[in-house]
Parts: structure tokens; sequence; C-alpha cells
């Protein structure tokens, strides 16, 4: 949690180019000033959307407001494609709809889902019970499995097609392999980390 000095930095640096007050903007963005400037509401939380890092918005605005304001018809008037994906399924998740697998074509999401790996951890916890609970690290067991390593490879080889598309990057110098734990990152516009591990108690 931020307090108010650090939120008017952040709200400040949307508009270093605007002579404006930082607490009336911030007043704006809440909801509890009609406008500043040229900016009201919709259009200062659409700068917040391409300009900022997705967590300060949620320190500064909320859960709450953030729901309100996150719709598609906003999200439609972000400029960059990439952008409009990004908050399009971050709208899905605070609102509880369903959230695809992945951004890969029917192909792969099949391939992924004949895989008997689940999601556990920070992120499991984060899709079920706080959508806004960070987490930057993908767990994934599977249960007393011999045929461990095969599907190991498998994930490993998939993501390694959609790092030569340019999706995204494998970071390979940084790659752990032991026999029942493989420990990747991928790397975007931030840098995650997959763990695929092999559950030896077969516990659920």
């Amino acid at each position: 949690m931020i307090n108010t000095t650090q939120k008017l930095r952040i709200i400040k640096s949307l508009v270093w180019d605007y002579h404006i007050q930082g607490d009336r903007l911030l007043e704006v963005l809440l909801g509890l000033r009609a406008k500043e400037g040229p900016f009201d509401q919709g259009k200062i939380f659409l700068r917040a959307l391409e300009r900022l890092p997705w967590h300060d918005i949620l320190e500064v605005m909320g859960k709450k407001r953030i729901m309100q304001l996150l719709t598609p018809e906003q999200i439609s008037k972000l400029r960059f494609p990439e952008q409009r994906r990004r908050y399009e399924r971050i709208r899905k998740i605070l609102q509880g709809e369903p959230v695809s697998l992945s951004g890969w074509d029917p192909q792969h999401r099949e391939t992924y889902r004949r895989t008997l790996f689940y999601l556990t951890g920070g992120t499991a916890l984060s899709r079920h019970y706080s959508p806004v609970r960070y987490s930057d690290d993908l767990d994934f067991f599977v249960n007393r499995d011999p045929m461990f390593s095969n599907w190991a490879e498998r994930l490993y080889s998939e993501l390694e097609i959609e790092s030569r598309r340019g999706s995204f990057a494998v970071l390979f110098d940084r790659v752990v392999r032991y026999e029942d734990y493989i420990q990747l990152f991928v790397e975007q516009q931030s840098i995650y980390d997959i763990g695929l591990k092999k559950n030896i108690l077969g516990l659920v």
C-alpha cells in the first residue's frame, strides 16, 4: 500500500508536459472531480493504462474503481494491439470471466490440454482468490507420472517454438533441469519463472 505522496508522484508522471496540480488530477481519476485541464476521468485513466505499470494503477486507484472503468469500450481506445489484448485479459480476470489458456492457436492449446500438469502456487491462488495478487511465476505439477520427462520436454519444445515466432524469449542461459524438476524463464515485458515439477508424494 502506498501513501498519498507516492500516489501524487505517480499521477504527476502522467502529465509532466502539463501545468496541472497532481492532487486535483488524482481527484478526477477517483471520480471526485469532473475535470482538470483537458482531462476528464476517462482520458486520464486511458493515459494511465498506456503509460503506467499495472501495479501502479492498482495502487493508485484500487480494484473496485478499476473494475468500473476498465470496460471494453475503454480498452478499444488503447493505441497498441498488445495493450488491448493485455487489458482485455485483465478485465476478464477482474470480472470473473473465462480466460483462454494462452494466446496460442487451437492446435497448441490442445497439445497443452493433453498434458497432465496442473497449476499450483501463487499464480493459481491469484486466479482463484484475488486477481490482483502479484505473482510472476507459474508452477506446474504432475502426480507420480513416469512420463514426467516426456511431458516436460513437450512443453519445453512448445515454448521454444513460440520463442522463435517472437511471442516471447526463452532465457536459455537460465534453464535448470533435473530428473523431476525443470525451471525456465521467459521474457516479454517482464521475466516470468516457469517451474515444471513432479509431485513424488502423489498429493493433489
